[in-house]
């Protein structure tokens, strides 16, 4: 047996012990649904976010609106593979895409740019975004390279 008998018989210490199980448990499943710490793969956020950097987020459940300046993670288009952008245009804006073409988001739609704009594969590429395809939003960098704002 993983504890001894007179461990079990003690009822405060068996108390104790389920209570902290239970907790570690609610709260390593709050953070999984909720909140996580990514690291940053590429250089289309550069200056903002380098490569290696890791940043608290908070996951779509938690995330009431979106703004813009906002930097998002959502998985790209088609993929499984998580990318970072930042929001340039919400819902009912006009995007200029070129001299020739501009286009005005839908009412649920967001425009994603890279902050590295030569070398960003982002919403010029793959288009407008949904909002409920976001999957969460930036807080705060925890470890990496200064930013330089």
């Amino acid at each position: 047996m993983f504890f001894s008998d007179e461990f079990l018989a003690d009822d405060r210490k068996f108390k104790k012990l389920m209570t902290a199980m239970v907790s570690l448990t609610i709260l390593l499943l709050l953070f999984s649904f909720c909140f996580g710490i990514p690291t940053v793969k590429g250089s289309s956020m550069e200056p903002t976010l380098h490569e290696g950097d890791r940043y608290f987020v908070v996951k779509s459940p938690l995330v009431k609106e979106y703004e813009k300046g906002d930097i998002v993670f959502l998985h790209l288009p088609g993929s499984k593979k998580m990318i970072v952008k930042r929001i340039v245009a919400m819902p009912g804006e006009r995007v200029v895409l070129n001299s020739k073409k501009s286009i005005i988001l839908k009412e649920d739609e967001v425009f994603l740019m890279g902050d590295n704009r030569g070398d960003s594969f982002d919403s010029r590429d793959f288009g407008p975004v949904k909002e409920k395809e976001l999957k969460g939003k930036f807080i705060k960098k925890i470890f990496g390279r200064k930013a330089s704002d």
